[in-house]
């Protein structure tokens, strides 16, 4: 409606009323309409205004008081204004029942449908039940019409019609419920009504169902046990039956509305709700008790000085002696230490009551020490104490030990909060996890943390496992070693892979640290350098997998010759190569570096972990560790590919680059040092190859591939005579262009499918019955091992696949289910593989958020994550969708009829500007409208209407695609992430979602915060997507989505700050390491260094909060607070919609390099 609205209204009001409606303010919403009708009168302005203006001023307050549970307001105005719909509406809610009925007798022109359920009102309030039977038939086949009507692929569509539909089910119910109390009147005895009660408090709406859809059932709900408080039995225990019962349910449906009003952001409805329960007499202890809490809970959610105090006096005049369930005693002192939490004291008014309310809610987990919400709630308390004691300093012995037991509190009470099923406590183990970091010299805080793991469910920590592993490096390891084995033993799937890639990583850094020339270990790469892929091979790939798992490979021998070999044999094997492991170990660990004994300490611990899974789910590893041999040793890159990788990561370093400038000497130096370091491996392993005797057929090829490639290479990128034989940029971007496509030319003779079996036979014929298909563990939930996917066989079809202008194998698997499961196996060795993954991580998070908020569950937000699972530290597998496809290869498509590349279009936009610079005042404008001859405006809007089969798909297609792209260009923006390249926008063929490859946390070149804004636009919204999501869907669908996604993030409950602490933190980490200054000890510097990681951590994810709060709706509406009396108010989306129009603006567009394609 924004996006619509936005640009037909006249009255700026209106624009801001629209943008409340959008995020569920509906109070603010109606005052802002009705401000514009009164502004509109006095002004004069009213004939100015369009009738379809003035008209969605009217629709929309109607809705907003309905919202409102304004219903005596609306029936003064439906009667004014004589509106039949919205007076039987009225009439039935208020129980004006005679009005109704004189109403239905004179029906006017309406919707038969619900016409038909008004009667059912009435006849049911009547008694004619066989009246009611026959509307309710006559109601369902006006549904079902009108089901039929619906387009198949809008799911939204269906959601009214199927609230209609539940509506009819009670109204049929509540039929065979009256007639059930005729028939206990005949027969003087008791209805038995407990199965249809049952059944309607089990049955509600959904959470995050508008509060218009609670009103309508429960409302009816309530005239339904007013009919049986009412109802005339002779017989006295029978009518005292159905009077109790009758108000002990109306009591309860009046408690669940004002539950569902607060949970959705309205309090004041809820409090103005729970008014009425004041005049029903004999209100049970239980029912007093829900009462309470829902109005105090309100007034806490409504925050004012004044709510405060009445919220605080409500719980103090409440007698708790009535409370038999010390859970619901507990749960009030909470409520009540979270009031004195707030509320400041009478005798200092600057400071709040936070030792009462430290002591009332020790007090509640006494009296229940199994009530989740208020262990987190004292350890909000204790956490801010402590936040309050950092503040004052000092230093003293007294003043540690105090700080070091509030820290030591704090963590308790949050892991006792997820030891018994708290949410909110599950969204604090970032918490956990950065004050153990924060404070780890203090060892007492780590025995809490290994005391309370024993009682945490481990499911909690899954999500967790890549920080946990790399936690085994800081002082609390051995904590975190007895989690992760706890994990081995319960779930061995989530765990394996993870671990193992973690212990090769560690074998090559004890390595590198102790001197061993013979490891290949990828180097650190800096956020300032081109993302190479480092040469995965055949030792890269799988750098002593066997001694780094402490076993020999178990792929190593065929599936023929170990048919008959026991699995205690095996298990003794692995033993003895454990053995063998732990006294090398020890030899070398005497003479080693401090680094390599770190490392080597490390591997130790990880070596632990994987033994105790090998010994609990020995099956399991066997299986698993073949498949992971196989693929990294039968899958490793080609020669040709890997130089591939290269250049093509060199072209994308070179995105951002003027073409048109002189050479810089720096990318060049870059390139060639990527394709020297490539060529010095090869070297390497030629000569180790030389040294076995008998040259192999692997070796024959290197041979032949450094003999082709090695002079060209050198004579096209390597210096000569100490200087480059580029002038340009452009130069040397054609030359690896050139490049890319000869390398390309001959991967293609091998693009046709290649049997499973040429490359691993042992994969090719092995078939699964332990292990599941990777990718399972992606949800933050409890995860259900018992539904998870096996792995049944590979398929033994391998394709070669484009990902990102490089190419890459793809398997498939099938599962046990039957259904197929594509991956691409993608070789890869700097930090950028990691940071993605950290990325993942986030849009994890971020995804369990949306699931929480009401604005994001509503829209069906959820972010779509493709699994990527690290085998090696070289090698992945990541989950890919055949249908998707990525924006270059549309203008790929698009061009190749006109014999261009979209490359070639790039170096023609540059020449183009540069020719027109000395006759044109804007030659880059002028050169982009000669682009647009070429490329119109609508060639992904035709590409995707080639693929989509009607326009009602397209019409789904367009709105998924705006929420999806909403989401990612959140989460890209708010981590200071550059806009992505045609090649990095991937859009699924089919469904809508989207996915921007290689999205990383955007860091200064100096590694401490984030990077300043450098280019021209936030994010990508170039004309053709501004085409396909059209102008409207950009300013409504879009809009609102990417507005709704900062709000979820920056609810308090969802502690963003600390999950982007540990996220950054992981990252800074991979991007340095401790140098010892001089005199300074290894252990110290590495204390220095952690510490220092740790501020910069926290400074970055203030930067990236801040862009989140500076998107989030709230943030606007809270500051309206400060606007004085006569200014208007801009709409609470104002933040997001600048964003989007600084990213649509063609003028900024341009002036990014033209390799970033500003006309796609």
């Amino acid at each position: 409606m924004y996006g619509l609205w936005c640009r037909q209204s006249v009255m700026p009001e209106s624009k801001v009323a629209i943008s409340y409606l959008q995020f569920g303010c509906w109070q603010k919403a109606q005052d802002s309409l009705f401000g514009a009708m009164i502004k509109s009168q006095q002004s004069g302005a009213l004939s100015s205004i369009p009738k379809a203006e003035k008209t969605i001023w009217e629709e929309q307050w109607v809705q907003c008081a309905k919202h409102l549970n304004q219903w005596d307001m609306l029936t003064s105005y439906a009667k004014e204004i004589n509106q039949f719909d919205l007076q039987l509406e009225c009439f039935w809610k208020t129980s004006d029942w005679g009005s109704m009925r004189d109403l239905l007798q004179d029906p006017m022109p309406s919707d038969p449908g619900q016409t038909k359920i008004y009667d059912i009102y009435n006849a049911l309030q009547e008694w004619r039940l066989q009246d009611a039977e026959k509307h309710v038939q006559e109601a369902f086949q006006y549904a079902l019409k009108n089901w039929c009507l619906l387009p198949e692929v809008t799911v939204q569509a269906y959601v009214p019609l199927m609230q209609t539909f539940h509506q009819l089910v009670e109204l049929n119910e509540s039929a065979m419920l009256l007639d059930e109390v005729n028939k206990s009147m005949r027969h003087n005895s008791v209805p038995d009504l407990k199965n249809t009660i049952t059944a309607w408090r089990e049955r509600l709406p959904n959470k995050w169902d508008e509060a218009t859809v609670w009103y309508e059932l429960l409302t009816w709900r309530n005239h339904v046990f007013k009919m049986l408080v009412e109802c005339n039995q002779n017989q006295q225990d029978i009518k005292t039956a159905l009077n109790a019962l009758g108000q002990h349910e109306e009591t309860w449906t009046h408690i669940k509305f004002a539950e569902s009003a607060r949970k959705q952001g309205l309090p004041q409805v809820c409090i103005n709700y729970l008014q009425k329960i004041m005049a029903t007499p004999g209100i049970e202890g239980q029912h007093t008790y829900s009462k309470i809490r829902e109005e105090a809970l309100s007034r806490l959610e409504l925050g004012s000085q004044q709510d405060l105090t009445q919220g605080l006096n409500l719980i103090n005049k409440a007698n708790l002696d009535y409370l038999q369930n010390p859970r619901d005693r507990a749960e009030i002192l909470r409520i009540k230490g979270e009031f004195l939490f707030r509320v400041p004291d009478q005798r200092n008014p600057m400071q709040m009551r936070v030792n009462e309310a430290n002591d009332v809610l020790s007090t509640a987990v006494i009296t229940a020490d199994t009530q989740s919400k208020t262990w987190v709630s004292w350890g909000n308390i204790l956490h801010a104490m402590l936040q309050a004691k950092i503040d004052k300093g000092g230093n003293t012995p007294a003043d540690v030990d105090q700080r070091n037991k509030l820290t030591a509190d704090a963590m308790n009470c949050y892991l006792q909060g997820v030891r018994y099923g708290s949410e909110k406590a599950r969204m604090l183990l970032s918490k956990v996890i950065w004050l153990l970091d924060t404070y780890d010299e203090q060892p007492a805080l780590g025995e809490h943390f290994e005391k309370s793991i024993d009682n945490i469910p481990s499911w909690n920590w899954i999500s967790w496992i890549p920080l946990l592993l790399g936690a085994l490096a800081r002082p609390q390891a051995t904590r975190f070693r007895k989690l992760l084995s706890k994990l081995a033993a319960d779930f061995p799937q989530a765990l394996y892979c993870p671990l193992r890639r973690f212990l090769i990583e560690k074998q090559g850094q004890s390595r590198a640290a102790d001197g061993d020339g013979g490891a290949s270990v990828p180097k650190t790469a800096t956020p300032s350098a081109p993302a190479t892929p480092g040469v995965a091979t055949g030792a890269a790939a799988t750098p002593g997998a066997g001694a780094a798992l402490g076993a020999a490979a178990p792929g190593a021998a065929a599936p023929g010759a170990a048919a008959g070999t026991p699995q205690a044999a095996a298990a003794q094997n692995v033993s003895q190569g454990a053995g063998a492991a732990a006294v090398k170990q020890e030899a070398s660990a005497a003479g080693a570096t401090p680094e390599a004994r770190a490392a080597m300490v490390v591997r130790q611990h990880a070596q632990e972990i994987m033994k105790h899974l090998r010994d609990t789910h020995l099956a399991f590893f066997l299986e698993t560790e073949r498949f992971v041999v196989e693929i990294t040793r039968s899958f490793k890159p080609s020669w040709e590919q890997q130089l591939q990788h290269i250049i093509s990561a060199c072209m994308d370093s070179m995105t951002s680059l003027n073409l048109s400038a002189p050479l810089s000497t720096e990318v060049a130096e870059k390139v060639e040092a990527a394709l020297s370091e490539l060529l010095t491996v090869l070297e390497q392993q030629q000569e180790q190859e030389k040294g076995k005797g008998q040259p192999s057929k692997e070796s024959l090829q290197l041979t032949e591939f450094l003999t082709t490639y090695k002079p060209l290479l050198t004579a096209s990128f390597f210096k000569e005579n100490g200087s480059y034989s580029f002038a340009t940029n452009k130069d040397l971007y054609l030359m690896l262009r050139k490049w890319q496509v000869a390398v390309r030319r001959e991967l293609s003779r091998a693009a046709a499918p290649k049997q499973l079996e040429s490359l691993s036979r042992a994969l090719a014929e092995s078939k699964g019955s332990q292990m599941e298909v990777p990718g399972q563990y992606m949800d933050m939930n409890e995860p259900m091992t018992d539904q998870h996917v096996k792995v049944d066989r590979v398929l033994p079809e391998i394709e070669l696949v484009d990902m990102n202008l490089a190419c890459h194998r793809q398997i498939t698997i099938r599962g046990n289910d039957g259904k197929l499961y594509h991956f691409i196996v993608e070789a890869t060795g700097t930090t950028v593989s990691s940071s993605d993954e950290r990325t993942l991580f986030l849009c994890q998070f971020m995804n369990r958020c949306m699931e929480k908020e009401k604005q994001t569950r509503r829209r069906n937000m959820n972010l779509h994550l493709r699994p990527i699972v690290g085998l090696a530290p070289r090698c992945r597998l990541i989950s890919h969708d055949p249908k998707s496809v990525s924006l270059m290869e549309v203008l790929e498509d698009f061009l190749i009829s006109k014999g261009m590349t979209p490359d070639g279009v790039a170096l023609k936009f540059a020449e183009k500007a540069q020719a027109l610079s000395k006759f044109e005042k804007d030659p880059l404008m002028a050169a982009m409208n000669e682009v647009a001859d070429i490329l119109p405006e609508t060639v992904l809007l035709d590409y995707v209407r080639s693929q989509i089969p009607s326009n009602a798909h397209l019409w789904s297609f367009r709105k998924h695609l705006a929420v999806q792209y909403a989401c990612q260009v959140l989460v890209s923006h708010v981590l200071f992430t550059a806009p992505p390249p045609p090649s990095k926008l991937v859009l699924s063929q089919l469904q809508g979602d989207v996915m921007l490859l290689g999205s990383t946390p955007g860091l200064n070149k100096e590694c401490t915060r984030m990077q300043d804004a450098t280019d021209m636009v936030p994010f990508r919204m170039t004309r053709m997507l501004t085409t396909l999501l059209s102008p409207v869907g950009l300013e409504g669908g879009f809009s609102a989505a990417m507005g709704a996604a900062a709000m979820a993030l920056n609810h308090p409950n969802r502690q963003l700050r600390h999950h982007l602490c540990i996220l950054l933190r992981e990252e800074l980490l991979a991007y340095s390491s401790p140098t010892p200054k001089p005199g300074q000890s290894a252990a110290q510097s590495v204390t220095d260094h952690g510490r220092s990681v740790l501020a910069r951590a926290s400074e970055c994810a203030h930067q990236v909060s801040q862009r989140v709060n500076d998107l989030s709706p709230m943030t606007a509406l809270a500051a309206e607070k400060d606007l004085k009396d006569g200014d208007l108010a801009t709409p609470i989306n104002g933040k997001v919609i600048s964003l989007i129009m600084a990213a649509a603006d063609p003028v900024k567009q341009i002036a990014m390099p033209s390799l970033w394609h500003p006309w796609a």
